[in-house]
C-alpha cells in the first residue's frame, strides 16, 4: 500500500511512516529550511520536480530516477546541485543519506535502505508533497530567481542533456519566508522563535487563513456599513482547502 498523506498529516506536521520504504518521513521545520537558505531550498525543491514528463521525455526507459541523476552533474550559477539536492534530502529524513550511482542509500537501525526506480517515484512523490511543491507558482515574483536557475538547469537536460552552457548572473530574491515568520508572529501572538518552530505549509496555512478571515471580516464590515449587498458570503472557514489553489510570497 502506497503512503497517502492526508490534511491533517501536514497541519500538525507529525513524522510521516513509509512502510513501503521502511522510511519514515519528517515535514522540516522553517528554522531548518533556513540553515540551507531559503533561495537554495526553493530551487532545490524545484529541481527535485523535475520528471520525465516535465521534460517531455518520451523514452518509455527513462524513469525519473535517471532523470534525478542527470540533474545531479547539472552546475549553474556556482551551484553544485548535487550537494545542493543532498542537503536538501536530508531535511527530510533523520537516518543519514548518500547519493549512489544506482539509488539512494539511507542507514537507518535496521540496516541499509536502497531507493531506485519505483521506489524512487514513491519517494519523490512524497518529499514533494511535504516539501511544498503544491506552492511552486512561477508567476510569483518572489519564486522568479530560483525558478529561472530551475528552468535553466532543465533546458540544459533537454538541449545538451551534459553540455555546460554560459549563464548570466541573476540577483537573488530577497525572499518572503522572513516577512510571513513576522506575520504569523504577530497575528497569532507568538514569538518569532514559535513561527520557526512550524513547517512551511504550517505557516503559509496560518497566512493564508488570516487572509481569508481579514477579507470575510472586512466584507461584513462594508455591508454593515451599507456597501452594497454582493450576494452570498462564504464563511471564511469553509474556504477551499484544495491546497493547489494556494499561493505565496503575496502580502
Amino acid at each position: 500500500m502506497v503512503t497517502e498523506i492526508d490534511e491533517l498529516q501536514l497541519t500538525t506536521g507529525v513524522d510521516i511512516p513509509m512502510p513501503e520504504l521502511g522510511l519514515t518521513l519528517r515535514q522540516p521545520k522553517i528554522k531548518e529550511i533556513a540553515m540551507l537558505g531559503e533561495a537554495d531550498y526553493f530551487l532545490a525543491l524545484s529541481v527535485f520536480n523535475m520528471t520525465k514528463e516535465s521534460l517531455k521525455i518520451v523514452d518509455p526507459n527513462v524513469t525519473n530516477w535517471m532523470v534525478f541523476l542527470e540533474a545531479l552533474n547539472q552546475q549553474i550559477e556556482g551551484v553544485n546541485v548535487r550537494l545542493l539536492l543532498s542537503n536538501f534530502l536530508q531535511l527530510f529524513l533523520v537516518e543519514k543519506l548518500n547519493i549512489g550511482p544506482r539509488s539512494l542509500i539511507i542507514q537507518n537501525e535496521s540496516g541499509i535502505v536502497n531507493i531506485e526506480n519505483e521506489q524512487f517515484d514513491i519517494f519523490q512523490k512524497l518529499v514533494l508533497q511535504v516539501g511544498g511543491v503544491s506552492l511552486l507558482n512561477t508567476s510569483e515574483e518572489e519564486f522568479k530567481p530560483g525558478n529561472k536557475r530551475a528552468a535553466e538547469i532543465a533546458e540544459k537536460m533537454r538541449k545538451a542533456r551534459a553540455r555546460k552552457a554560459a549563464m548570466q548572473p541573476r540577483p537573488k530574491s530577497k525572499g518572503f519566508l522572513s516577512r510571513y515568520v513576522r506575520a504569523v508572529a504577530v497575528a497569532t501572538s507568538n514569538s518569532i522563535k514559535d513561527a520557526c518552530d512550524m513547517t512551511l505549509l504550517q505557516l503559509n496555512e496560518i497566512v493564508q487563513s488570516y487572509l481569508a478571515w481579514e477579507a470575510y471580516d472586512l466584507e461584513i464590515r462594508s455591508r454593515l456599513a451599507g456597501a452594497p449587498d454582493g450576494g452570498k458570503i462564504e464563511h471564511w472557514m469553509m474556504r477551499s482547502l484544495e491546497r493547489e489553489n494556494d499561493s505565496i510570497g503575496t502580502i
